[in-house]
């Protein structure tokens, strides 16, 4: 079993919670894989009904034996269980769950004398264990003697969006695991402030921060990524899970080149700019360069992200100009390469200088999480310009609609306060009310690439304006304890 039968983005489900409506709006907003939590007989009797319907919508579930302290408790429920969903598909999940270290070392006991039953038989062995464990020597040197004999295609770890740090996540895995096929669970959590604005808390994350964690994912080296608890998500945070479904019809399209790379590497060489200068020291960049050779040519694709090291959003608040330099050589004799931002709903042509080997390119309007494919090959970059197309259009709905929302979100947000907080953000919102009216006129006379870039725009003001009521309000209640926030100031100011 090969790793890319999976794809980058996967879905996570309680069982009990699924209905034929959320199995066809998976396939209508382009999944076709989701991992199926399985804790019980009463759940392995739902899955069974639910494939039946899976199949008309082309979507595969794949059972996920949840094994958790409550069913543990049990060693002939747990055998017992491993057997009947072995007995149904050929291929299962596992998740190792645990809050305590002193009862996970019962689960862990359980589940390895389980090992011939489930040797061979494990797609992706998810770890969604308390950080405690991880520290513990005992158990870790448990978790990976199991991990050896069950012989998973996969590990997975978790790490929590928007505040945690997918990149630390998979370097723990790897100080573990080795070089094993790692992926990262993205478990959303909301942000919760003290004023009292509750509207604030519904804003954040944002679908932005779902992006910026694939990409981190993506360039720390994970296979993918995982969204759990996406029935969740999609009845209370329709936002995100329509957010989560863009970002999986870009993974579609990068897959080749982020999994199928013969040569991967970081990017050194870059610069940040603002406003014609130097960007904020308090910004951190990523980028790698995804190497591959078909059809004779050299092919790459050079992906970055963007954020602040910051506890409000964690994401840029403006536009970047970025340059990046990089040594490539191996084309051939006067197939001269170009350079094309792959943003929906078509690649942009961008200026590229070689000299001596090395390409050098700008993104004048970087925005949070780019990648930019460069080729000699003109059928590829048609290829490419077909897969955008053919989600071009869906991909323009979900940005409008997310600005709509935004933007209500901004004006509930903002007749919630008083005082200067209120005052200084008004005339940012009147700015945001000219980028949907733009935004709206675009999308009507279905000019989608000016319709994207018009919602991008305003997402980058719907930013600034989370971060200005943040950092406000954060200073606010900081003045009244008698206390400072310099790493909040350091993000506003950026």
């Amino acid at each position: 079993m090969q790793k890319d039968e999976l794809p980058y983005v996967v879905l996570q489900l309680q069982t009990s919670s699924v209905t034929e409506a959320v199995l066809e709006s998976l396939a209508k907003h382009g999944f076709d894989t989701a991992l199926m939590s399985v804790s019980s007989g009463s759940d392995l009797r739902r899955l069974k009904r639910l494939q039946s319907w899976a199949g008309e919508f082309g979507l595969s579930l794949i059972p996920m034996i949840v094994a958790s302290d409550d069913l543990l408790a049990s060693e002939e429920a747990i055998g017992q269980l491993c057997e009947s969903v072995l007995g149904m598909a050929k291929r299962v999940s596992m998740m190792l769950r645990g809050a305590q270290c002193g009862d996970f070392k019962v689960t862990l006991r359980r589940v390895t004398q389980l090992v011939n039953r489930l040797r061979g038989h494990v797609l992706l062995l998810w770890l969604d264990l308390h950080e405690g464990v991880f520290s513990d020597d005992d158990l870790m040197n448990g978790i990976r003697k199991l991990s050896m004999q069950i012989e998973p295609r996969h590990i997975c770890v978790n790490t929590s969006v928007p505040f945690g740090d997918p990149e630390a996540a998979l370097k723990l895995a790897q100080r573990h695991f080795g070089n094993v096929s790692l992926w990262v669970a993205l478990t959303v959590e909301g942000a919760q402030f003290a004023s009292g604005a509750e509207p604030l808390s519904a804003c954040i994350p944002c679908g932005d921060h779902l992006r910026i964690f694939t990409y981190a994912a993506v360039l720390g080296s994970a296979c993918g990524v995982i969204l759990p608890n996406a029935d969740e998500l999609m009845e209370h945070r329709q936002d995100l899970f329509k957010a989560a479904s863009v970002a999986s019809a870009e993974a579609k399209i990068m897959l080749p080149f982020w999994r199928g790379a013969c040569e991967v590497s970081d990017i050194l060489d870059f610069a940040i700019e603002r406003n014609g200068k130097p960007a904020d020291e308090h910004l951190r960049m990523r980028a790698r360069c995804f190497i591959t050779k078909g059809s004779g040519d050299v092919e790459a694709v050079l992906s970055a992200v963007l954020w602040l090291p910051c506890s409000e959003l964690r994401l840029p608040v403006g536009s970047y100009g970025l340059t990046l330099r990089y040594p490539i050589s191996g084309w051939a004799l006067g197939r001269t390469p170009r350079a094309y931002l792959l943003r929906f709903p078509s690649p942009k042509r961008l200026q590229v200088r070689f000299k001596s080997g090395l390409i050098t390119l700008s993104i004048p309007d970087f925005d949070v999480a780019e990648s930019v494919f460069i080729s000699p090959n003109m059928p590829s970059v048609e290829e490419l310009h077909w897969q955008m197309n053919a989600v071009g259009a869906s991909v323009m709905q979900f940005e409008v609609q997310q600005a709509l929302r935004e933007f209500e979100l901004a004006k509930a947000i903002l007749n919630s306060l008083r005082g200067k907080v209120k005052q200084l953000s008004s005339g940012r919102l009147r700015v945001m009310g000219r980028l949907i009216s733009s935004m709206l006129s675009a999308a009507r006379k279905r000019h989608a690439a000016n319709a994207i870039e018009m919602a991008k725009e305003f997402r980058r003001q719907y930013r600034s304006l989370l971060c200005d009521l943040a950092f406000g309000l954060k200073q606010s209640y900081a003045v009244r304890d008698g206390g400072h926030d310099d790493e909040g100031e350091a993000c506003r100011n950026t």
